[in-house]
């Protein structure tokens, strides 16, 4: 963040998320994907949003993105490497039907 001193936590950031999505059936399908951002250790989400709904044609692929807020996110670094969990959920008719999760960290 602009005008921080140098070693003060910043208060606040952004995570870029996205997820590519395939279409195995024969038909069209409109889905979302909801992401979920939760903290090093686990613990309460930290910020959570879902993509608007986007058709994916039979036999082909989507791209999604978003960008989440976090309110305060700890620093990452190699002395101290703060990762956090990013869910990704597949949503179709307004039901999961995949989910999966990696780490990120904040930088």
């Amino acid at each position: 963040e602009e005008g921080e001193e140098e070693g003060e936590q910043p208060s606040g950031g952004v995570l870029h998320a996205s997820a590519a999505v395939a279409n195995a059936g024969s038909s069209a399908q409109t889905i979302c994907v909801a992401f979920s951002l939760s903290p090093p250790g686990g613990g309460r989400l930290l910020a959570a949003a879902s993509t608007a709904a986007v058709s994916v044609p039979p036999g082909g692929r989507a791209t999604v993105s978003l960008a989440l807020s976090v309110a305060e996110p700890e620093v990452w670094s190699a002395a101290s490497p703060h990762l956090y969990t990013v869910h990704a959920a597949v949503m179709q008719s307004g039901c999961a039907s995949s989910s999966s999760s990696s780490s990120a960290s904040a930088s």
